[in-house]
């Protein structure tokens, strides 16, 4: 039975919900939470044959510099702190924490390993 409120914040029940409603399928939270997983997984690999490294996964400079003004004035994001979290990212992802490729064994987990 379709529960999910029609319009504002969803939980992710909800979510599950409306999919199930819009296409029909048979799904699960978990199924979803994969089909995610496996397109960032994906757009990754594109990315990385398209010629982008883990040297662009990065901000602008000016985000490492004090902000000249409004309630963050003098504040800035420390770039040892950022290489730190986007190496902890990595490795979340199932990505290499140096290179930012996908690890083989995540691939084959997803049913990607073909994309290799």
């Amino acid at each position: 039975m379709f529960t999910a409120k029609p319009f504002g914040p969803q939980t992710l029940n909800g979510v599950v919900d409306y999919v199930k409603a819009v296409t029909g399928w048979e799904t699960s939270l978990f199924d979803l939470l994969k089909v995610g997983e496996r397109h960032a997984k994906m757009a990754r690999i594109f990315n990385l044959r398209e010629g982008l490294t883990s040297q662009d996964d990065t901000l602008p400079d000016r985000f490492f510099q004090p902000m000249e003004g409004g309630t963050l004035k003098g504040k800035k994001i420390d770039r040892e702190q950022f290489s730190k979290a986007l190496e902890t990212y990595y490795e979340m992802m199932g990505w290499d924490p140096e290179t930012g490729v996908p690890e083989k064994g995540k691939l084959a987990e997803l049913d990607l390993d073909w994309l290799t």
